[in-house]
């Protein structure tokens, strides 16, 4: 995994952060409220999946910053953020 190489930490690590940080911020919640919601033109289906994509795609830089900025620990990661 290309965030485990560049920050130098376990591949396990690193996907416990990002699973953690996901569910303290909710954000399986946000991205199953996007799939969720009914896409009855392609213009509706297209923007549910432009959603999909920066949402995961704010969720590795999130992991990232957490992973490389406070070594890990999500959970001064996220109260340090929201301070």
């Amino acid at each position: 995994m290309e965030l485990a190489d560049d920050a130098g930490r376990p591949v396990a690590a690193v996907v416990d952060a990002h699973v953690l940080l996901g569910e303290q911020l909710g954000l399986p919640a946000v991205r199953d409220r996007v799939v969720d919601e009914p896409a009855d033109t392609s213009w509706v289906l297209a923007a549910k999946s432009a959603l999909r994509d920066q949402l995961d795609a704010c969720r590795v830089a999130l992991s990232r910053a957490a992973v490389t900025t406070a070594d890990g620990d999500v959970a001064a990661f996220v109260g340090r953020s929201t301070a």
